[in-house]
């Protein structure tokens, strides 16, 4: 019963409902404890869903309590794998990320790219996200010119790996270089709205007319616009985000 529940946690989350997702991961890890390797490692990948589901519900000092959980069954069980070290310092940085820390977080975002370059085989999706999460949470911290570079490595690194254009992987990379890009004038209104248009593109294209991440673009898109005097147009998108989080 406990596996399902914590399978069910990660479909919840990926669906975006992160309340539902942290309370079934709470009742699909109580009390578990693995028996061999295989066991910890797929235990790790759970509380990093479940870590992550708290950092989206603000709950950061659980979120980063998780995530610590987590890397120590890493270092415990694969102390040796780039690939676990990688996706514990991922996970640590998010936590970081949903306290606020920018200089903790910023630590733990620099070593996990650093360890992602170390890969003898690139996890190629959970890079490229990493590189969107990054960007995104320097922005967050203000920092935009490095936000910026983030996200063009990001794109670099899925371009080098020959992705097709309507790859889901770059429509959130778009998304945050077109954020960075815009705060510091480095991206016109054009360069920024045609990112944006493109990431939304790639998204219903590939995932659907629906979802929160597409609500972000939309709502993004719409305060470029209303900041550069397009108030009908921006209007108009405020109305389809309205649509796509109801």
């Amino acid at each position: 019963r406990q596996s399902i529940q914590r399978m069910l946690g990660h479909l919840y989350l990926s669906l975006g409902e992160s309340e539902v997702a942290a309370t079934t991961f709470d009742a699909g890890l109580k009390n578990v404890q693995p028996r061999n390797r295989d066991e910890a490692l797929a235990l790790a990948m759970d509380l990093d869903g479940h870590a992550s589901a708290l950092a989206t519900l603000e709950r950061g000092k659980d979120s980063l309590a998780t995530a610590q959980q987590a890397n120590a069954l890493r270092t415990r069980f694969a102390p040796d794998d780039a690939k676990q070290r990688f996706l514990g310092q991922r996970q640590l940085a998010i936590a970081h990320g949903s306290l606020a820390d920018c200089k903790q977080g910023d630590v733990h975002w620099k070593q996990a790219l650093a360890t992602a370059d170390s890969m003898a085989t690139p996890l190629v999706a959970d890079i490229a996200d990493a590189h969107a999460a990054y960007a995104q949470f320097l922005y967050a911290c203000g920092e935009y010119a490095r936000g910026l570079q983030v996200s063009a490595d990001g794109l670099g690194f899925v371009d080098g790996r020959r992705l097709p254009a309507l790859s889901p992987l770059r429509a959130n990379l778009l998304w945050v270089k077109a954020m960075n890009g815009h705060a510091i004038g480095k991206l016109s209104v054009a360069d920024t709205e045609a990112l944006l248009r493109q990431a939304i593109a790639i998204h219903e294209k590939t995932i659907g007319a629906g979802g929160a991440q597409l609500g972000e673009f939309h709502s993004t898109l719409g305060t470029v616009l209303q900041t550069s005097g397009r108030l009908p147009e921006a209007l108009v998108l405020g109305d389809i985000q309205a649509a796509i989080d109801h």
